[in-house]
């Protein structure tokens, strides 16, 4: 007959196997707290204590208990609030919409989605929200604690996957001792996120839904009540970034085709899959500009020294620059929807791009290129590859791909302004004035979890660049996590990136006052000459159709 503590420890051994041999990550934080434990780099903030009959948490500083009674009773009781119920502790994976519910069929949104209205509607005529599911798929469990509820909710569910989430490293590594994992694991696929920050765990929430993705209309979930709320809010954000909900079939199928219509019209395809010898980019600081509050913030240090700069700028920033006769070297733009042709509107667009060279997302509208004379328009792929190995980095919004393809064209010294990725903490706006998208945000309401999702309603605590914390919103979350992914992997040891923003932090950058660059160390540049030079060296790396490889395989 072995001893509690004998059954704890073999419990505990045998997760240690199954960790290792399945998930490495989890396995690597669990050694490194067990290091820094050895090596009193760390003191232990729990004791796993068995009393009368159950498993508890000791706080050993205060001396509280996690559980405070009997945890098999409180484990039972919280597993009472799990049911089949649709409407009850889900998440809806795969959003549907009645089209009675679209009023104008016109929008882009509306088009897109054309071809599944019927399916929506049988779906959401033939069922009700408040009926019992047959089976549950996928499961989230929010908060592990020492995981004695964990089994309990497979009993009653008997989830094909699982995603399991606990934030204290340590208090997962006790439920090591009490929670067999590995027998769990013989009859479910389980996916963890453990002491995650929120870029990594939208990794790992994105994987479970990527896999087995048609089991995810309903996912049901059980939070305990010990563990934070802040993952609720992350999960709703990483369900509503998934490409499908921002992004529909039609405007992808659209986006794909795309690349061989400017090349029939003989636009020129620009390859930015790997890094371009630019001597100019190399030798000369470069300012990206984007649409949001702190552009406006410094629009009178932008007048004073824009001269100094190449100028890579978003669509969104023109009218602004236009009034303050500050002359973009390059304007990108991917949007395809009509509403941000308001970016062009207004203003003489033709003339005062007549010496700007652009740099277009496939997606991009097509009247677009009709503001810029032919010969300075460059397209680029994105998933498709009709030209062989001809791509690009693919990011959320605008700001992020131009910080991108500006590492990629060779910037030496990038200079970031505009590119807060969110909201301005005083007045709650998203981007600066005159924005096709701007919104204003009741910051009074930032720390609520509204029911419904929404990538812009809901506001996430994040990074700031100079604060210590500032509040974004879901779009912009998913366009640092996407930093957070692919910074690293483009940017090159001698690239250095300075943001200038009262916004969110980015790794990889430098947080700079605007007012410490040293702009004078920049001498003017003379602009219709850097156009010039930087038109040839695009040229060279762009080709405007395919050739008879390219065509055999397409």
């Amino acid at each position: 007959m072995h001893t509690i503590e004998e059954v704890a420890i073999q419990t505990y051994e045998k997760n240690r196997e199954y960790f290792s041999a399945n998930h490495p990550n989890i396995i690597k934080l669990l050694n490194f707290l067990d290091r820094a434990f050895a090596n009193a780099e760390m003191q232990a903030r729990y004791d796993l204590e068995y009393i009368d009959g159950y498993f508890d948490a000791k706080e050993l500083v205060s001396g509280n208990f996690l559980y405070a009674t009997d945890s098999n009773k409180i484990s039972d009781e919280f597993c009472g609030s799990v049911n089949f119920k649709k409407n009850a502790y889900t998440y809806e994976g795969v959003p549907v919409y009645h089209s009675k519910s679209i009023t104008d069929l016109t929008t882009d949104k509306a088009k897109a989605l054309e071809g599944v209205y019927p399916i929506m509607d049988y779906v959401l005529e033939n069922t009700h929200e408040g009926e019992r599911m047959q089976t549950i798929e996928k499961f989230i469990i929010l908060g592990v604690a020492l995981g004695i509820h964990i089994s309990k909710i497979d009993a009653l569910v008997q989830a094909k996957e699982y995603l399991i989430i606990e934030d204290d490293l340590e208090l997962f590594r006790l439920s090591l001792f009490t929670t067999k994992y590995y027998e769990l694991a013989q009859t479910s696929t389980l996916y963890f996120s453990v002491a995650d920050d929120s870029a990594l765990f939208s990794q790992t929430m994105a994987t479970f839904l990527e896999n087995s993705f048609f089991h995810n209309r309903y996912l049901k979930y059980a939070h305990f009540p010990t563990h934070s709320s802040e993952k609720l809010r992350d999960i709703q954000n990483t369900i509503m970034s998934q490409g499908f909900i921002s992004f529909q079939y039609k405007a992808l199928l659209s986006k794909n085709l795309r690349p061989l219509e400017y090349m029939d019209d003989g636009y020129k395809i620009l390859n930015l899959s790997k890094a371009i010898k630019n001597r100019l980019f190399e030798s000369n600081p470069v300012l990206l500009l984007t649409a949001g509050p702190s552009f406006h913030k410094n629009i009178e240090w932008l007048k004073e020294n824009h001269e100094r700069f190449i100028i890579v700028a978003v669509s969104a920033t023109l009218k602004t620059l236009y009034k303050h006769n500050i002359q973009p070297t390059i304007i990108t733009h991917i949007d395809g929807f009509a509403t941000s042709l308001q970016h062009y509107e207004g203003f003489p667009v033709q003339e005062f791009l007549k010496n700007t060279l652009a740099i277009l997302g496939p997606f991009s509208d097509g009247l677009v290129k009709k503001f810029l004379p032919k010969e300075n328009v460059f397209y680029y792929e994105e998933d498709t590859e009709y030209i062989e190995d001809f791509k690009a980095p693919v990011m959320p919004c605008v700001g992020s791909f131009s910080l991108l393809m500006s590492l990629v064209l060779g910037a030496k010294e990038l200079y970031l302004l505009g590119l807060d990725l969110a909201l301005d903490q005083k007045s709650g706006s998203s981007h600066t004035r005159g924005h096709a998208f701007s919104e204003r945000h009741d910051l009074s309401t930032k720390d609520e979890l509204k029911e419904s999702m929404s990538l812009r309603e809901n506001l996430i605590k994040v990074r700031g660049n100079f604060q210590e914390t500032v509040y974004t919103n879901g779009v912009f979350k998913f366009s640092i996590d996407a930093l957070h992914n692919f910074l690293p992997q483009i940017k090159q040891k001698h690239q250095k990136i300075y943001n200038l923003n009262d916004g969110a932090y980015f790794e990889n950058t430098v947080a700079t006052n605007i007012d410490h660059v040293d702009v004078g160390a920049y001498e003017k540049l003379e602009k219709l000459s850097v156009v010039k030079e930087l038109k040839e060296l695009l040229t060279r790396d762009s080709v405007s159709k395919l050739n008879e490889k390219d065509r055999r395989y397409n």
